[in-house]
């Protein structure tokens, strides 16, 4: 699985992971991130280093190619959600003083799926799963007139194999090195994303879950140790892979003990909400 978002520059930074069905008991993972951060002259790639060509697939029958096509929409992506407000601090502050709010943005640093960048043919059958999502409007009074914005949906989701992970918030002007967490983000996906199956959580705002439950298609939790302290910008972020390890016997040779233990109490706190859900007592 990749994503092309990180807490961090450094190459050794490991995360972790619990993941829970909702509809079973929890298991928990080990995420471990490495940058991948690669270059390379694609005038110098041979036809033996680009891998063979299939050149007798336009020839296939049309059904066919689309089942070749759909198998490649069916590829788990972990998307990066950014929220940040739009314009510098006083147009902000001239927002909230006129329309007692903020305007948001949503951010991710995911790229378009490549079934999108291909053949027209590809990128029909990449429609009919991957949806532009996110988008924002926002419309407020001003005396008998009214001021509309609208931000346009740039993020392509998968809704059913995506794993949408929002990030904490982190304003320019502040310089973005004190973690501010992710849950003011977490409650608002059960209002624009109600399709969502796939939630990844850093530790400190698992208790969020309790607002998603009963109000998300939500299958799907995974819990990650993330950094408190440190927070580089949106723009700062390079790629990484996120490589998912199973640590169900409790040791691991790449998720320390200490991770573990420290998300053993994010685990029980979302297998008690699920629990309580369950139960019809929340």
């Amino acid at each position: 699985m990749e994503t092309n978002s990180t807490f961090s520059s450094s190459s050794n930074s490991k995360y972790s992971s619990l993941d829970s069905s909702l509809e079973s008991s929890a298991t928990i993972r080990a995420m471990a991130t490495e940058s991948t951060h690669t270059v390379v002259d694609n005038e110098s790639i041979t036809e033996e280093q680009s891998g063979p060509v299939f050149t007798l697939f336009p020839k296939l029958p049309p059904e066919l190619r689309n089942k070749i096509w759909k198998n490649a929409c069916f590829v788990t992506r972990l998307i990066d959600l950014w929220k940040f407000p739009i314009g510098e601090k006083e147009f902000r502050d001239a927002c909230i003083e006129e329309f007692n709010k903020t305007i948001w943005v949503y951010k991710s640093h995911s790229q378009t799926p490549l079934i999108m960048h291909t053949p027209q043919e590809a990128r029909a059958v990449g429609l009919g799963y991957y949806k532009l999502s996110f988008g924002k409007n926002f419309s407020a009074k001003i005396g008998q007139s009214e001021v509309i914005m609208s931000t346009p949906a740039r993020i392509y989701l998968h809704w059913e194999y995506d794993v949408i992970c929002p990030m904490p918030i982190c304003l320019r002007e502040e310089g973005c090195t004190i973690y501010r967490g992710s849950g003011p983000l977490v409650r608002e996906l059960k209002d624009i994303s109600p399709l969502m199956r796939r939630l990844a959580l850093g530790k400190y705002d698992s208790a969020c879950i309790f607002d998603l439950l009963g109000s998300t298609a939500l299958e799907e939790v995974m819990i990650y140790n993330e950094p408190f302290t440190t927070l580089r910008p949106f723009e700062a972020h390079k790629s990484i892979s996120l490589e998912f390890v199973s640590i169900e016997n409790e040791v691991d040779e790449k998720l320390e003990l200490g991770d573990q233990e420290r998300l053993r109490p994010a685990k029980r706190l979302i297998q008690r909400d699920i629990q309580r859900r369950q139960e019809g007592s929340i």
